[in-house]
Formats: structure tokens, sequence, C-alpha cells
């Protein structure tokens, strides 16, 4: 195999492979012509490896096929939920004790649990007899032995017509019967336990499946004897009671907390908590939506999981109105069952027509749902993130789909731009996706679609709602015009901080880009960012500047030590030299480019009394926490600098320049401090060198720490990450040469007051400097160099500060 075809079976990208080939962490079984070839056999060995845990490369990359095990969402459902500790114990007794449920058990125990809830609901013990020892109350052995499929379990798979019996099961019977006798019809009865057993047989193959259609089924005794056999390895499984809670997703919870993760996050699946799929209902007023005599509202979640969003469905629509589909068959099966709960066992008839497991992606809705005239008046749901594509549907989806025309191709993207097209112009779209569909390059052509056809109702910004899922969402709410977005009456909310929420109604129609779609901002504020851009006199960093990442080293036990190790290396010397080392290869006022402090500290080391530690090779390196506005601390840690060595390094000769800028690159702030003594930083610490012809790197770096570049950054892209693209687009002002003097002047004296507070305060923060008296006579130096307002000012600095 090729290094290539290596990185393609572990599923990391070429670089990776390369840095890995180059570090050792993986061994070519021959070289020829410098290309490295491996045979099945070690990477077979290699995969098996990192699957257990022997090797934690890929585990450490969070790389999700090589995740397992599983996994409990508490915040899936309401936490006053009943099924919540009980699920949770659930969980805890199989990662306590080791133990893996095959599919077909997870099924059964669905099953078995899917029976507590009907009864509970429906206040009849036959359901759960099925499991027992007990008597037959309603026929169970003839619904499991030797019984025709007449409730098609095969319409399940298939998108045959609904041999379930629509048309005279339940005549002249409304759908939407929901009241409290509706088990008491042995039909109905039949019909949940219909719903159970294909439940309890949804983890068969597509093979076996076909077996249905030649009458084998599984007998009541294979049925039962294998929940008794469960019942007798693991009594903890079965030893809760679980009663129907209207609008939570019981069996879901369930599902997913016994579903092994890895295979979870392949199919990029997602589980939106409750709270956040009834926020996205709400917002439609499906309830209030107007409907023409001659239509009918049709709501569709085209990636429906185990049918939390369709369970949340106002009860002013009925069951006929519900459509939804799924690749997983578990997952239809479970849907249907939640939907039965809802609207009562007279609904199976609609519900089994309406709910299918089928490739949304890959199949028309017509065909899904054999109704040619089927046209879907509302669209939800949460589409899968990251989905793990096959090479052949890759070159499928890119013949069909204008989003998976680049390098990449993202599930909630075709989800998305397919949702659009299957809209007829009124039609509304509400899906949760990550914000990065609105922000990030790759996604821009979903961007263009939406900016082409649709207005944006209702946008609300979540933050990181998923559990233990470091990504920040979106609800999404669109209507389909077939013109070009109109921002008016569109409404935001900011729901990042629970405790500080915010919503705001746009009154004017924005000017918007593909490059990105930003909505943190009110019209207010919105106002500032058009005054800051538009700024005539002004230049950006694109184009006029150099970037570097800091040092990956790929093994920082071998490269990197701290001061402890330090000395540990020179036990000869004391304390004291140590710290003159440290000073001496970081000092603090080397920062201050007076004619009092221009002598370069790499010629001080006279005044260390041990040569082995001046020899040392050892230096100094900065992470991003040592990097506060205008200040460096003291750091502690020291790399044996050695850059043919690491795994991603920028040219030496950035890191020894003259003059240059560290930034911290994981913040949500702009922090840059200056540096003129050619010092080196990990990745964590990132490395800007502005080259605008007239302006000085410290007047540059002053706009860059400004409270006004703050807002301009935090309102326009929102981030935990310091991009190099959004640095790019921050205007910096041009000003007279006198002006830049005078504030380059303020940028000294705020840096040596900032060095001054670290004498007293080695924790000195960026907090702490802004609020020395400097720093606000330069801001507003600086605000008034972009044309700000007094009123504008104060919005800034109330924000911001």
């Amino acid at each position: 195999m090729t290094l290539k075809e290596l990185c393609k079976a572990l599923s990391i990208s070429e670089a990776t492979g390369k840095n890995w080939l180059r570090l050792g962490k993986i061994s070519p079984d021959t070289m020829h012509n410098s290309k490295a070839s491996f045979s099945k056999k070690y990477v077979d060995s290699l995969i098996d490896d990192i699957a257990s845990g022997k090797i934690q490369a890929l585990n450490s990359r969070r790389n999700k096929k090589y995740v397992s095990g599983s996994f409990f969402y508490n915040s899936y459902v309401p936490k006053d939920s009943d099924c919540l500790p009980k699920v949770r114990a659930i969980s805890e007794y199989l990662e306590e004790n080791k133990v893996s449920l095959s599919k077909e058990e997870v099924c059964y125990l669905l099953a078995y649990y899917a029976g507590q809830l009907f009864e509970s609901n429906g206040n009849h013990s036959g359901i759960c007899n099925l499991f027992d020892d007990s008597p037959d109350d309603f026929g169970k052995n003839n619904l499991f032995e030797n019984s025709s499929d007449d409730f098609g379990i095969d319409n399940l798979f298939e998108n045959s017509s609904d041999d379930f019996g629509i048309n005279n099961l339940f005549e002249n019977s409304s759908d939407d019967s929901r009241d409290n006798n509706y088990f008491n019809n042995d039909t109905c009865k039949t019909g949940i336990v219909t719903l159970i057993r294909d439940l309890s047989n949804s983890h068969l193959e597509s093979k076996l499946q076909a077996s249905f259609k030649k009458g084998i089924e599984p007998t009541s005794s294979s049925f039962k004897s294998s929940i008794l056999k469960m019942k007798n390895c693991h009594p903890e499984l079965f030893a809760h009671t679980f009663i129907y809670e209207p609008g939570t997703d019981t069996l879901g919870l369930i599902y997913m907390s016994l579903r092994d993760l890895g295979s979870r996050k392949n199919a990029g699946s997602y589980y939106t908590p409750t709270e956040i799929v009834r926020k996205s209902i709400d917002n439609l007023d499906i309830d209030k939506a107007p409907v023409k005599k001659s239509s009918r509202i049709n709501v569709l979640d085209p990636c429906c999981g185990s049918g939390n969003f369709l369970i949340q469905m106002p009860d002013t629509l009925q069951a006929s109105n519900i459509y939804g589909c799924d690749i997983d068959p578990i997952c239809v099966c479970i849907t249907r069952i939640n939907l039965a709960l809802k609207y009562g066992a007279s609904s199976i008839p609609f519900i089994r027509k309406n709910i299918r497991c089928a490739n949304f992606l890959k199949t028309e809705l017509t065909d899904i749902f054999d109704d040619p005239s089927f046209s879907p008046s509302y669209i939800i749901g949460n589409p899968p993130w990251g989905y793990d594509f096959s090479d052949e549907e890759k070159e499928l989806f890119r013949n069909e789909y204008t989003t998976a025309k680049g390098r990449s191709v993202e599930s909630y993207d075709l989800f998305t731009e397919k949702g659009i097209s299957c809209l007829d112009n009124g039609g509304h779209l509400s899906f949760v996706l990550p914000e990065a569909a609105l922000s990030v390059s790759i996604h821009k052509p979903l961007r263009k679609i939406i900016i082409s056809s649709c207005n944006i109702t209702y946008l609300a910004y979540l933050g990181n709602v998923f559990h233990k899922v470091a990504c920040p969402s979106v609800i999404l709410q669109l209507t389909k015009t077939g013109q070009k977005l109109d921002t008016r009456n569109m409404v935001v909310e900011n729901l990042i901080t629970p405790s500080r929420p915010s919503n705001s109604t746009i009154n004017t129609n924005r000017k918007v880009s593909a490059e990105k779609l930003s909505f943190y901002t009110s019209d207010e504020e919105y106002s500032i960012l058009e005054t800051m851009s538009s700024l005539k006199e002004s230049v950006t960093l694109k184009g006029n500047a150099m970037f570097a990442l800091g040092i990956v080293t790929g093994n920082n036990d071998k490269y990197i030590i701290d001061k402890s190790e330090l000395k540990n290396e020179h036990s000869s010397i004391g304390e004291q030299d140590i710290n003159k080392y440290i000073e001496n290869k970081s000092l603090n006022n080397r920062l201050y480019s007076s004619q009092n402090h221009k002598e370069s500290s790499y010629n001080r080391s006279h005044d260390i009394q041990d040569n082995s530690l001046v020899q040392s090779n050892y230096e100094i390196v900065l992470k991003g926490s040592d990097i506060s506005k205008y200040h460096i601390s003291k750091p502690d840690r020291f790399i044996d600098f050695k850059p043919e060595s690491f795994q991603q390094v920028a040219k030496t000769e950035i890191y020894r320049a003259k003059e240059k800028l560290f930034y911290r690159f994981i913040n949500n702030e702009l922090t840059f401090a200056y540096d003129n003594e050619g010092l080196v930083s990990l990745n964590s610490c990132n490395i800007l060198i502005p080259q605008i012809p007239g302006l000085d790197i410290k007047y540059v770096m002053a706009i860059l720490n400004s409270s006004p570049a703050q807002f301009y950054f935090r309102k326009s892209f929102n981030s935990v990450k310091v991009l190099r693209s959004h640095l790019e687009q921050i205007p910096i002002p041009i000003v007279s040469e006198e002006a830049q003097k005078e504030i380059v002047g303020m940028v000294d004296t705020l840096i040596s007051s900032a060095l001054s507070l670290s004498e007293t305060n080695p924790e000195i923060s960026s907090s702490d400097i802004m609020f020395l008296p400097i720093y606000r006579k330069l801001d507003l130096k600086i605000a008034s160099a972009y044309g700000l307002t007094d009123s504008q000012y104060k919005l800034i600095h109330d924000k911001m500060l």
C-alpha cells in the first residue's frame, strides 16, 4: 500500500501521514525512490492497535473512526425526566462491567422497554406479557408464529404500498383518536405488538429481511428465549420500569446510550437536546400557519433519527401530516413507536406509511412516500454532521449536488441543499447546524444557495449545546422565496450564554456576502461595523503581512522541559542562577526599546556563573498563556530547538526576525505582544509580522489590541480561535506620521507600565493592563482614528470592557 492508501485507511490527511513517517510513528516495509510502501498486514495490525488503544495517536486526535464505547447523553431529555436516572444506571452498568451488547441484544432491550411505555400509556398489561412466562393475553403466539406479514415489515425497508391495510383496517376512524381507551380494540393491540416486533427484528441485515417475504419469521419461543437469556445474564438491564412521558424520547435516549460511540460519530449522529428541538419548532408557529382549503400542511424530518423533532409537533397537527425517513432501521422503528405513543394506536396505519427507512440524499421524496403529489410545507431536523461517505457516494453526490463539488463532501451541506430544493416558494426549513456553515470557506456554496433563494427568518446562536462536542451550533430557519436574501424582519437570538440571552430584530436590508453570514450585531452595532469597514484611509493585513504558526514538536517529552527539569539537568547551580538564566534568555524589559534598553539579552550570559548552563541547548519557548496585551510573562518552559525534527515549524528566520508580534491563537480576544529578541513559540502562540508600508509594527499592534478592533473581531466572527483569515479582514486606519508617532510613544509607555505592574503581580493579565489609564487614553486615540462618535465608542466600551 502507498502512503496515500495508508492515510485513507486510517482516515488521516496525507500531511499528517508524511509527518508521522518523518517522526518514525509509522514504518514502511520498503522505500523505493523515496516512496514508502506498506504491507496490508502492517496496516491491518496498525488499525487493530489503534482500535484496541495500544496506540493512542488517533484517539488523541479525536479521530471518530477509532473511538468506541457507550456514552450517556444526559442533556438529551429534560432534566426532570423520569427516565433520566434509569437510563444513566443502565449506561453505568454497561460501562462499569465492560458489557458490550450486540445490535440484536440492543433491539430486544428496546422492544422490552417499548412494551412498558405502551402499558403505562394505555393502562393495559398484555403488551409486556410478550416477554414473560405469563399466559397469552391476546394471542402473542399467533403474532410471532406462522403468521403472514399482514402489517408489512417489509414496508420498513422498501418503498412498497402500505400493506398494513390503511384503506380498510381503520375505516371511518379519525387519525388523531387519542382517548384513553385506544388499547381496547384488539386490532390496535395487534398494531402495537407489530411495531414492537419490527423493533426487535430491526437489527437484521437486508439479506435477512428478504426472509420475511418468504414467511420465515422468528417464533415467539425464540424471541422469548432471547429475552430470558439476556435477563439471566444481565438482570440489571431489566430492573427498571419506564413510564410514558409526553414529548420525551425515552427509547431514543436508551438507544443512543447503548449504541457504540464510534459508529454513532461515523454516521454523523449528534442527538439534539429536547430543549433545542422545542426552540426550533416553536419559532415556526406551525399551529398558526394558514392552510389553504386545497392543501395540507406536511412536516418532514428527512433525518428523523428516533423522532424527537416529530414528537414535539403541536398537538393540533395530525399524525397523517407528519413524515420522516432515516437510513437506520432501528431509529425508524423507534420513531414509529414514539408517534404511536403520542397519537394513539389508531394512527399506526398513517405512522407506518409516513415514516420510512430511506436515504433522503439518494431518493426522490415522491418515491420515498409513494406519493407523486407529496410536497412538504416544513422541513425540520438536525442533519448528520461529518457523515463518512464512501468514495462511490462522494462521486454520486458530486454529480448531483452543488455543495459537493469541492474538496470535501459535508453531509449537512447536502441535506440543506436538497431540503431547499424540495420546498416550493413559501415553504420553510428549520435545521440545527454547526455555526461553521455560516462562515467557513468550504461551506460557501451552501451560503450562495441560501442568499440566492431564501430569507433567513430566525437565527439562534447556541454555542456548544451538544454533550461533550466542541462545536458551536445554530438554529437556522429559512423561507424559500426564489429571490435574493432580504434581512429585514430577521429575528436573531444569542443563546450562547444562557444567563444573558439577547434577542433583536433586524430592521434594515443589510449587505450580505457568501464569504460569511454573520448576524451577531444589532442594527446599532452593525452601523459601527459599517463605519469601520467604509473608512476611506485604511488598509488590511491581507497581502501585507507574514503569518507563521507556532511549533508542534511531535514529541514534547523529548524536546521540551520546564524550569524544575532544567534545574535537575544542572544540579550544581542554585535557584538564583536558574532565575538569572531565565531573565537573560527572556528578560521582561526586552520589550521596552528606549535607548536605555537596547542591549540584547543574548549578550548577558557573563552574569551567570555556571558555564554549563549557558552552553545548554535549551532556550525559552512561549505558549499562548504567556501572552497578554503588550506583555510577555516570564516563561517557564524550554525547548531543544531542532526545527528539522519537528512536526510543524516555521522558517527559522521568522522566529529570529528583528521585530515580530506574538498572538494567542486559542482565544476569543485579540491579544498581541511585541518581541525583538528572536524568541520561539508553541502552536498556541502564533506569529504576525506586519509589512504595511509606512506603518510601524507597534502601531499595528496598538490597533489590534484596541477595543474597536476587538469589537470588530467578536461581532464579525465570534470565534474562539484567532484565524489568519479573521485578522486579514480587520480594517487598519492610516493616520498621519505625527499621529502614528504619538500612538507608538504611548505603546512604549504602556509596555513599560505593564512590565512594572508584573514585578508586583507576576500573574498579570490583559484585563489588568486594560485598566491602566494609559490604555484608555490610547484606546480613545484609536477610536478617533476609526472615525467613531462618542456614542459609538461608549457602546463598544460597554460591550468589550
